[in-house]
């Protein structure tokens, strides 16, 4: 530190005050002309960057969501479509809103939307519909492609589902695309503003090309696989969503609510390989501590933005991921996502983590309050320029001009300056460190909140005679408490209603905190400081204390996120302090006390008393063979048999991968139960049937058998038979009886394969044969060994299914056979497995090739190429049914 201090105050005095501070920027334009001036020369928009990726990588995954995928071909055919459509529908030319979901054909939308050459405006479906209202009118958006048209019934504006646009008549229906200028607006964004309404920020194609362009010179890996996370209306999702689909790579659009999951989260980053990811950083410190071992080590690189990156982040990446690069970004909307950017290695200097330097192409300034470049050291106004740069705001050339200036130290590129309101300074090593807001702006949950704008909106309800909205100071995290005077009483309930129908949920203060008058300073203004020191002193009405063992529980995780004491069984989590980042810790520590907790499950019930009789419900069910993994979808139901352990939880990922069909599994009796175990396969059968026909009462019916479960699905297609009903059978890996995995035939040829390996792989071969000797004698012995009950009745009933198995016949068949085989070292094992089935059936053996081995094809890296064979059959079984 001192030598860097050296070196400092020498460049000073060697360069002066004012050349020293200049420099950083200067040297970061001078070296940064490659990617604006050379990468994409003659690249005019988006569209036109994009056609090149598909002539160059057709039928390369371009989206994948759920089980379905596009190929960059199917994504420009599908989006080309559109377009042409909306340039029917829209000839005036005018700005498009985008309000949906996540999905594959929310991206096709949005590249539409840019082809037909207008610029789009994302809206947060989870946006109340005041402020959604306002933002069309000051947008002046022609269409709104939505996914539902009753959120739009009071606003005027036209609506049209994506389905009508494949329906829109080619009759007079334009031949071609329009050609696209790098001036032409690409998107509109919306962030909050201090006059009480939000300010729209206009990018053009030149700015999107532009900052996705430096992305390709400053980071050293390129997205393979790109987890977007982002809701589409936030500026963040841009990053991802261009930078990955604009130079080849796979954009996985993760679920929504998927980062409140972090153990489920982890799993999808593993199991599609996801190389990138961007997010905030409290989001990912969350992420590296909850996520189950063995997971995340697919990521190369990591990228924290929207808040200020904590010591403690940086020390858990690398200590838990050593290959993977860790980065810190800096960007307002205004200066189309990013500005700053550097790598964080462990060990940083100082207490502050830095911000690094301008992005190649960028340069950055700080000024102090005369509007002269700030010394050394000195905190001052950070300021951005080059082409990243918005023009301004839209509708607003006053202030417009308030913070888009001059720069009197560039040109070209950088002739304007943008005064980002974030105060900075350089360090010793040339540096930026972020030091706050000058204002009183700050960011929750990553998005821009100006306090002002909640203030306005206050202060102009009824009955509202004055109104002032601070961060308080006694959280960990912001929390917006909104202090206000009025003549009327009891006025908390009407007051959040009001502003829950104007402003977005995370704008929404957590606390309405009525005052007789406010504090105030010698010159009559409102003593802000007085108010964010004050202790909460939450009002409350008088409610039911937790009384059940699981409301109690439920309470000690609800007290964590107030100070309001005590909590009551009908208090909501959100509105006590809880958010979707909080959230996180809550389901986390449910899960370990046994309580079953996912994301929606807390949204649809936001009290102890409704949280409370969901879980006891569940408690309270009877035993049942059926187990439900998904319930939606029109195609007929997938019954997933358990195999020789009993369990069936490796199915319970299935039905993100399998398209619009309900997945349900069935499981014995006698594993978690004091039950009787069922005494045949025939018992066992008929049960299963019975379960079947309460969800699907007539056939046809699929259900698949993995191991154990082919002689139960052997009895279950009998019993239909005899019923006259039609049953589809996939087979996973499986020979048509367990009985023939000990014939002379099929030990010679396993032994043989065992030969294979070991002389290929000896040390490899070994081991895991020696790991296969502790796991039989460890499960002849748990029985005796275990000192868990549950152990004990899981180990009973994994022998009771092998004995069931071994005395019962395997009867013939007629069904066709689906039958899914890994790769074998001795390839008379598949011979063997396929013609086991042909003796069986007289219907016919369709085999599909599935990579991975026996036990592994339902973990985590198998998962979807398992699945994908199974929704193959299914697609097969299908054909043959219409057929």
């Amino acid at each position: 530190m001192a030598q860097g201090f050296l070196q400092l105050f020498k460049s000073v005095a060697e360069k002066g005050v004012e050349q020293w501070a200049h420099s950083y920027g200067k040297e970061q334009v001078e070296n940064a002309e490659t990617p604006w001036k050379n990468l994409w020369s003659g690249i005019n928009s988006i569209p036109e960057r994009f056609k090149q990726m598909v002539e160059q990588y057709p039928e390369k995954t371009a989206l994948s969501f759920g089980a379905e995928q596009w190929t960059y071909k199917t994504l420009d055919q599908k989006s080309t479509a559109w377009a042409l459509a909306l340039l029917k529908l829209n000839p005036q030319q005018k700005p498009i809103a985008l309000h949906l979901d996540r999905s594959l054909e929310q991206i096709a939308a949005l590249m539409a939307v840019l082809k037909s050459g207008v610029p789009y405006l994302a809206l947060d479906p989870e946006y109340p519909g005041g402020r959604l209202s306002y933002m069309l009118e000051n947008s002046e958006c022609a269409l709104v492609i939505s996914s539902d048209k009753s959120n739009f019934t009071d606003t005027g504006a036209r609506v049209i589902e994506l389905k009508e646009l494949d329906v829109v008549s080619t009759e007079e229906m334009p031949k071609s695309l329009p050609p696209i200028t790098g001036e032409q607006a690409a998107y509109i964004i919306y962030t909050s503003g201090s006059s009480g309404k939000p300010k729209g920020v206009v990018i053009s194609h030149s700015n999107l090309l532009y900052s996705t362009a430096a992305r390709l010179a400053f980071y050293p890996d390129q997205p393979g696989v790109f987890y977007w996370t982002s809701s589409l209306s936030f500026d963040s999702s841009k990053a991802g969503l261009y930078w990955t689909l604009l130079q080849g790579g796979h954009l996985r659009i993760a679920p929504t609510r998927s980062e409140q999951d972090m153990e489920q989260m982890a799993k999808e980053i593993e199991s599609h390989q996801v190389t990138h990811l961007l997010t905030l950083p409290s989001l990912y410190k969350k992420l590296l501590q909850l996520a189950p071992k063995n997971t995340l080590s697919s990521l190369t690189t990591t990228m924290v933005a929207g808040e200020s990156c904590e010591l403690e982040v940086i020390e858990i990446h690398h200590d838990r991921l050593k290959n993977c690069k860790l980065y810190n970004e800096y960007g307002p909307s205004e200066g189309t996502v990013w500005a700053t950017a550097k790598e964080l290695h462990p060990k940083q200097d100082g207490g502050r983590v830095s911000i690094g330097k301008a992005i190649p192409g960028t340069q950055v300034y700080v000024l102090d309050r005369y509007g002269q470049l700030a010394s050394p050291l000195q905190i001052g106004e950070l300021c951005i320029s080059g082409p990243g740069l918005a023009e301004g705001y839209l509708h607003a050339p006053e202030l417009t001009a308030e913070k888009f200036i001059p720069n009197p130290w560039g040109k070209d590129d950088f002739k304007k300056l943008y005064k980002t309101g974030d105060q900075a300074r350089w360090n010793t090593k040339g540096e930026l460190e972020f030091f706050g807001r000058k204002d009183q702006q700050l960011k929750i949950r990553g998005q821009r909140v100006e306090l002002e704008e909640i203030q306005s909106i206050l202060s102009n309800l009824k009955g509202i005679s004055e109104a002032c909205v601070v961060i308080h100071q006694s959280s960990n995290t912001p929390l917006l408490v909104a202090y206000f005077t009025s003549d009327s009483k009891d006025l908390e309930v009407n007051i959040r209603e009001k502003l829950q129908n104007q402003l977005p949920a995370h704008m929404v203060p957590k606390h309405l905190l009525q005052l007789e008058k406010f504090p105030l300073l010698p010159n009559g203004k409102v003593d802000r400081q007085s108010l964010r020191g004050r202790p909460l002193q939450i009002q409350t009405t008088e409610g039911t204390l937790p009384e059940t063992e699981i409301q109690k529980q439920l309470a000690v995780l609800f007290e964590e996120v107030s100070t309001k004491r005590p909590v009551y069984v009908e208090d909501d989590y959100f509105d006590l302090g809880g958010d979707s980042i909080k959230s996180i810790e809550l389901i986390a520590k449910a899960r370990s006390l046994g309580m079953n907790i996912t994301p929606n499950i807390l949204f649809k019930y936001p009290t102890i008393q409704g949280l409370s009789h969901y879980l006891e419900a569940e408690q309270e069910e009877a035993w049942d063979y059926l187990v439900k993994f998904h319930d939606q979808g029109t195609k007929r139901p997938l019954f997933c048999i358990h195999a020789g352990g009993g369990h069936v939880f490796f199915y319970k990922e299935l039905h993100k991968f399998i398209k619009n069909r309900p997945v349900y599994a069935l499981q014995p009796s006698g594993a978690y139960e004091d039950q009787e175990l069922q005494p045949t396969i025939n018992a066992m059968a008929l049960d299963y049937i019975k379960s079947m026909k309460k969800v699907q009462a007539q056939g046809p019916y699929t259900i698949l058998v993995y191991c154990f479960s082919a002689v139960v699905g052997n009895e279950i297609c009998r019993l239909l038979r005899e019923e006259s009903q039609q049953i589809d059978v996939i087979v996973v890996d499986t020979m048509t009886s367990p009985a023939n995995l000990n014939s002379p035939k099929r030990l010679k040829m396993r032994m043989q394969a065992f030969g294979s390996r070991l002389l290929r792989s000896p040390k490899r071969t070994l081991y895991y044969w020696t790991i296969a000797r502790y796991s039989l004698l460890r499960m002849r012995y748990q029985e005796k060994a275990a000192k868990d009950e549950e152990a004990r009745k899981l180990e009973r009933l994994r022998r009771h299914l092998m004995q069931l198995s071994q005395g019962h016949p395997f009867s013939e068949m007629e069904e066709d056979i689906y039958l899914l085989l890994t790769k074998k070292d001795h390839r008379a094992v598949n011979r063997e497995t396929v013609a086991s089935w042909q003796r069986t059936t007289s219907g016919k053996v369709r085999v599909l090739r599935v990579p991975g081995e026996h036990m592994t094809l339902f973990d985590d890296g198998f998962l979807e190429t398992t699945s994908e064979a199974i929704q193959e059959s299914l697609n097969q079984i299908e054909n043959a049914t219409e057929a």
